[in-house]
């Protein structure tokens, strides 16, 4: 069985996208009219955005959060880069463990957004 979507109730679905779109090279597959529902496909995974009840911000437990994965340390280090230099709030620095490198960002709407790369260090 493969996983097909997750679905993100978010408080605004257009600037999510946005961010996604925007930085982790995301596109939009379908969206309402209205923009309180939007899928992205990012790869082969399809991430839908559906703005919540009067924009209400989303709780999501602790630790909860999502990741991608690029191909090389250095792809991980040059998005880093590319988010400090954007000026993009949020983003916490370049961890290494066992399992590669990886980093944190807190992006909009209270999405935690991990990424990595799993190769381990040498």
């Amino acid at each position: 069985m493969q996983l097909n979507h997750l679905n993100l109730q978010v408080s605004d679905a257009a600037q999510c996208a946005d961010f996604l779109t925007r930085y982790f090279s995301a596109h939009i597959v379908l969206e309402k009219p209205d923009r309180s529902l939007i899928a992205l496909r990012a790869g082969d995974f399809d991430l839908v955005l559906q703005q919540s009840e009067g924009g209400a911000a989303a709780a999501y437990p602790a630790g909860f959060h999502f990741g991608f994965i690029r191909p090389t340390s250095d792809s991980v280090h040059a998005l880093h880069r590319g988010l400090l230099d954007a000026g993009v709030p949020g983003v916490g620095p370049v961890e290494r463990s066992r399992r590669g490198e990886q980093f944190f960002v807190q992006g909009p709407c209270g999405l935690t957004i991990e990424v990595g790369c799993h190769q381990p260090l040498r």
